[in-house]
């Protein structure tokens, strides 16, 4: 999934915001990442991204089930070609 960093990706951070290119409603969604500001990850930054889903139950002040789905990714996350960042290019 091609997906562009919408927020700044602060250094103590383990996600990153991001806008997938497809959704037409341009929702933005947490994808959990191991240490993304090693990994040199920007705002408007574009990749593609192979994510994973979680899901965690836990029970509400009522005691009802409430569900929380989570989006992850543990891989090192590729730039798409057509998606290089082009002010990043050296002659």
């Amino acid at each position: 999934m091609v997906a562009v960093i919408v927020e700044h990706v602060d250094p103590k951070d383990n996600f990153i915001i991001v806008e997938f290119k497809k959704d037409p409603t341009k929702q933005h969604f947490i994808v959990y990442i191991d240490e993304p500001w090693q990994k040199r990850m920007r705002k408007y930054d574009s990749y593609i991204l192979t994510v994973k889903w979680r899901s965690i139950v836990m029970d509400d002040i009522s005691g009802n089930k409430t569900y929380d789905t989570q989006l992850f990714t543990d891989a090192h996350p590729v730039p798409g070609e057509e998606l290089f960042d082009k002010r990043r290019m050296r002659n």
